[in-house]
C-alpha cells in the first residue's frame, strides 16, 4: 500500500500504560502524567486521560501523538494515582458529596458557637473538609462519617447551652441530659442520663 494508506501501529509502551505529557505547544499539560486508554490508528494519536486539578476536579480527554508521550516511572505512576487520580474519583462520589455537606454544617455551626464565644475559627472552617476528604481517602467513607457524626453529636446536644453562652464545662456537662432528652421523646421510653451515653460509647 502506499505510504498515505498505512495505518500506524501502537507502541506497547504506551498503549493502556501511565505516560508522562512532553513537547506540547500547552505548557500547563507537559509533565503531567496520564493514563493512555485507546489508539486511533487513522490519526496515529492515542487518547489519554489526565486530571489537570483537584479543587476544583478537573479531568481531561486528550489526543496526542506518540512524541508526545513518554512512559512515565513507578514513582510518578504512584504520585498520579494517589495524589490525582484516587482523590479525583473519591470527588466524584456520591458519598463524598454528603461527607461534604456533613463537613459544611459542622462548619457553620463551630463557626457560629466560636464567634458567640469571642473565638475564630476561620482557619479551621477552611481546612476542615480537606481534612475530612483525606479521612475518607485513607480510612473509608463508613469511619469518616462515624468520625463527623461523633464530633458533630455533641456540638447538637450542647447547643442549647451553647447558644444561652453558658460556661463550657457547664455546657459540656449539659450533654447526657440533652441526649436522654431526645432519646425519650424520639423513642417514648424513660431513657436515662447513664443509658443514653453507654449506648452512645457502644453505638461507636
Amino acid at each position: 500500500l502506499p505510504a498515505c494508506f498505512k495505518m500506524s501501529a501502537p507502541d506497547p509502551s504506551i498503549l493502556d500504560h501511565f505516560c508522562v505529557i512532553v513537547n506540547t505547544s500547552h505548557e500547563t499539560l507537559n509533565g503531567q502524567c496520564c493514563l493512555v486508554s485507546s489508539f486511533d490508528p487513522s490519526k496515529s494519536r492515542y487518547t489519554a486521560s489526565a486530571v489537570t486539578s483537584i479543587m476544583p476536579a478537573t479531568k481531561r480527554t486528550l489526543q496526542l501523538k506518540a512524541e508526545n508521550l513518554q512512559p512515565a516511572s513507578s514513582m510518578e505512576q504512584k504520585k498520579y494515582q494517589y495524589m490525582k487520580l484516587k482523590p479525583y474519583e473519591l470527588l466524584q462520589d456520591p458519598k463524598y458529596a454528603e461527607v461534604l455537606r456533613t463537613a459544611s454544617q459542622l462548619q457553620t455551626e463551630l463557626t457560629s458557637i466560636a464567634s458567640s464565644y469571642g473565638l475564630n475559627l476561620s482557619i479551621l472552617s477552611k481546612i476542615l473538609p480537606v481534612l475530612l476528604l483525606l479521612h475518607t481517602y485513607f480510612f473509608g467513607f463508613i469511619k469518616t462519617f462515624l468520625l463527623a457524626t461523633l464530633t458533630t453529636y455533641p456540638i447538637i446536644f450542647s447547643l442549647p447551652s451553647l447558644r444561652l453562652k453558658k460556661p463550657l464545662l457547664q455546657c459540656i456537662k449539659s450533654i447526657p441530659l440533652n441526649l436522654s432528652t431526645e432519646l425519650t421523646r424520639a423513642t417514648g421510653y424513660n431513657v436515662t442520663s447513664t443509658m443514653a451515653m453507654v449506648g452512645l460509647v457502644g453505638f461507636y
